[in-house]
């Protein structure tokens, strides 16, 4: 299976959830058409969340972290764009059970990733920290699916209550919603690694 092909199943997971969105993705050769560094992507209200290997996050190390998302906010506090940086520093294979280091599962760190895109945190680093089994945990583990944690969140931002068919968009806040989003997987994907400790 390809590293789109498993792109394309974490978001198919997310869809499976029953929320008031779904997730389009477009396989686009190439990579990102807009530089997801340059200052103009994130005042860019296009919707594309672009998915890439990388060695650097905008010139920025990725430290211990096998990926990472950049969410962008408009002034109001909207969500607007939110690409994944993923680390093609290390070792990248798709495999389900127990971790397997040093392959990193990129259908594991993209499903985590893609929870950030929807704005999910970590449960675990929540004030006060939630000890749930999650994919949205911040230390990588042996969780290679959603878990009932990961859609109570889902459900709580994204409720369902959209007519069937209907798409909305990806606002922070409950209940106001804006326009779709599309996420954009280039063909050389850059995914951000969840960290050991996840990000």
């Amino acid at each position: 299976m390809s590293w789109d092909e498993n792109a394309l199943n974490s978001a198919n997971e997310w869809n499976a959830v029953g929320t008031a969105f779904q997730y389009t993705v477009q396989i686009v050769p190439g990579g990102p058409t807009n530089d997801p560094c340059s200052s103009a992507f994130c005042p860019n209200a296009s919707g594309d969340n672009p998915v890439f290997f990388a060695t650097s996050v905008c010139g920025q190390g990725f430290g211990d972290i096998v990926a990472q998302t950049n969410n962008c906010w408009d002034q109001n506090n909207n969500m607007i764009n939110a690409p994944v940086f993923v680390n093609s520093n290390v070792q990248w294979n798709a495999y389900d059970g127990p971790l397997q280091p040093p392959v990193n599962d990129i259908r594991r760190i993209l499903l985590h990733e893609f929870g950030h895109v929807l704005g999910l945190g970590h449960p675990d680093q929540a004030n006060p920290p939630q000890n749930v089994a999650a994919i949205m945990n911040s230390v990588e583990s042996d969780t290679y699916t959603l878990q009932p944690d990961d859609k109570a969140g889902i459900l709580f931002l994204y409720p369902n209550t959209a007519p069937p068919g209907a798409i909305s968009g990806c606002r922070i806040a409950p209940g106001n919603l804006s326009s779709a989003w599309m996420l954009v997987l280039p063909a050389a994907l850059l995914f951000r690694r969840r960290r050991r400790v996840k990000c």
